[in-house]
């Protein structure tokens, strides 16, 4: 292990502390971390533990709408959110097919800062948020799912003027915004190998949101990306059999052990790269879970596997993420008051596209929250026509408030 280096030399509460440092081995993927797991213990003055895991860093550029990958040797990297002021030491630790090794302690100091923290369900109330500083947060944005990076650095920038203070941001391979996909796609290069270019993309957004003073819902999986019928792109998936992958069917992601093995591995990877941010309000698992696999006709395997799947993945992500970012996923009515049951989720999010949206939006409010033992609710996407996005700004405004005086937040 080579020596820890941090990106800069003063280092402030709830700011990102990144620190690099190389591995003087080779192996067959830096992505796997059955063939090589890093994972850094940072200690504060009080003496309080927390373990990250180490990610795999190459550097990448773009232009507006292109990505390049710089070709000299990547390099291993460490983020984390420093809690506290005061003197604190990191430890890295590696182990791989050689055996376990660590570094020496490195100590460093951070001093404080007036950025209220990282954002977690109120402990008093499942439908409201607080800061790490106690200071109460209210979603409030919009969905900008997809796009190019010059449409994201437009529309994050204008967010910023506008006073919104969250976006939601899909993980999606189709648009270049996934880690992983369809070896030969693009710059992708197969299952389990997870795109620099991408990365650096998820990067900037959260650059731009930092400069906006917005908070980004991370969307990981979309439902076309394990449909056979709605919104397909499960022929490109890597996957599927033909790709190379496990699966034949699209279903089977959810209770396949071998996708759920793989599935950890890229969870672990963005955990480790994007879950010291404040600015991340939570990460969603799933955009409309319920049209997976062949919609309306799964199979009797497939909803005892969805279910399954987001308590493990869900459960997973809480073990990885010292910050507790909240888990969420978003899928039709039924499903969700099944899914109050699972701990691997902190809440719940519904669509809805109605022309009699708001009467319609109260109602689900009401009713969807009285169904709510545990887990919080949110309407994560409304509109008057599901092909059109554009909601008239003075149904926009009634919505907001609706949503603020039913305690659910649109």
């Amino acid at each position: 292990l080579g020596s820890v280096q941090f990106q800069s030399s003063q280092l402030y509460v709830n700011k990102k502390a990144e620190a690099v440092f190389l591995v003087n081995r080779s192996y067959s993927n830096v992505y796997d971390p059955d063939v090589v797991k890093i994972d850094a213990t940072v200690t504060d003055p009080d003496g309080g533990a927390r373990t990250v895991p180490c990610f795999y860093f190459q550097e990448a550029s773009y232009s507006p709408d292109q990505w390049t990958k710089n070709q000299n040797p990547g390099y291993w990297m460490v983020r984390f959110n420093p809690l506290k002021p005061g003197q604190h030491h990191i430890q890295v630790n590696l182990t791989d097919n050689e055996g376990a090794t660590s570094s020496p302690l490195y100590f460093f100091s951070v001093e404080d800062s007036s950025d209220p923290g990282i954002i977690r369900v109120d402990p008093d109330n499942k439908q409201y948020f607080r800061h790490e500083t106690g200071e109460p947060y209210y979603p409030l944005g919009i969905n900008v799912a997809w796009g190019t990076t010059s449409a994201y650095t437009t529309i994050l920038n204008n967010l910023g003027t506008g006073s919104a203070n969250l976006v939601r941001y899909w993980q999606v391979p189709f648009d270049r915004q996934g880690l992983e996909w369809k070896n030969g796609s693009g710059f992708y290069k197969g299952l389990g190998v997870y795109s620099q270019e991408a990365a650096a993309e998820q990067d900037s957004i959260f650059a731009l949101c930092e400069a906006n003073d917005l908070n980004l819902q991370l969307t990981i999986f979309q439902h076309g990306m394990f449909s056979e019928n709605v919104n397909s792109n499960w022929n490109d998936n890597p996957y599927k059999s033909s790709n190379g992958g496990p699966l034949t069917t699209a279903e089977q992601f959810f209770y396949n052990t071998q996708a759920k093995t793989q599935t950890k591995k890229l969870l672990r990877y963005i955990v480790a790269r994007w879950g010291y941010s404040t600015r991340l309000f939570a990460w969603e698992l799933f955009n409309e879970v319920n049209f997976t696999g062949v919609y309306p006709n799964q199979t009797a395997q497939w909803y005892p596997g969805v279910k399954t799947w987001h308590d493990e993945m869900g459960q997973y992500i809480k073990n990885l993420d010292v910050y507790d970012h909240p888990v969420t996923t978003s899928t039709d009515d039924a499903q969700l008051q099944d899914f109050d049951l699972l701990t691997g989720l902190d809440n719940v999010q519904y669509h809805l596209y109605n022309t009699s949206l708001l009467s319609v939006q109260l109602e689900k409010d009401k009713s969807l929250l009285n169904a709510m033992t545990r887990v919080g609710l949110i309407n994560g996407e409304y509109g008057l026509d599901v092909n059109t996005a554009d909601v008239p700004f003075d149904e926009q405004r009634v919505s907001i408030w609706t949503g603020i005086m039913t305690q659910v937040p649109h």
